[in-house]
């Protein structure tokens, strides 16, 4: 397989097996996290997140952190064909969720840890972090060009189908 090198994010965990059970596809994020609309300036239903989904096979994840400051289309795109066309590297909801509640070991209350997912045919980024009784999760529009600061170390989580890179 061909592997290109990626820049900006460091793997974490490499000697771990981070696995997302299979899904039924019927839990959304709305249903189990926290979720905040405000950087997108709506609610759930006008973006199509109470859309039906489809279940998923079991998934492993590779887990990175930020080095340098990028946005989401930097991030995301280094594990893509066509970094416009992320659909390779999404998510759905209910793996999301699925990995919130059976791996939270992985996410941070100070930091947050990034998923792609797609609804709608519009791509979003939700970022995840432990709060003192639920999880916390900002959604945001893929396309933002916001840099987020690598001094923060923020984390992104990747299917590992997709994931054709060397560290």
């Amino acid at each position: 397989m061909n592997k290109k090198k990626i820049s900006g994010l460091r793997r974490l965990f490499k000697d771990e097996k981070v696995v997302i059970k299979e899904t039924d596809g019927k839990t959304k994020m709305a249903e189990k996290l926290e979720v905040h609309y405000s950087s997108l300036g709506t609610e759930s239903k006008s973006l199509g997140l109470e859309n039906p989904q489809e279940p998923s096979k079991e998934t492993a994840v590779e887990l990175y952190e930020m080095t340098q400051d990028a946005d989401f289309k930097s991030m995301f795109g280094q594990f893509c064909k066509d970094a416009g066309k992320p659909d390779e590297v999404c998510f759905t909801q209910n793996q999301i969720v699925e990995f919130c509640q059976n791996h939270k070991n992985y996410l941070h209350t100070d930091r947050a840890t990034f998923f792609l997912f797609k609804e709608d045919n519009n791509h979003f980024v939700v970022d995840v972090r432990l709060g003192i009784i639920s999880f916390l999760a900002s959604l945001h529009a893929f396309q933002d060009s916001f840099d987020w600061d690598a001094s923060y170390l923020h984390c992104l989580a990747v299917p590992v189908n997709t994931s054709r890179v060397s560290t």
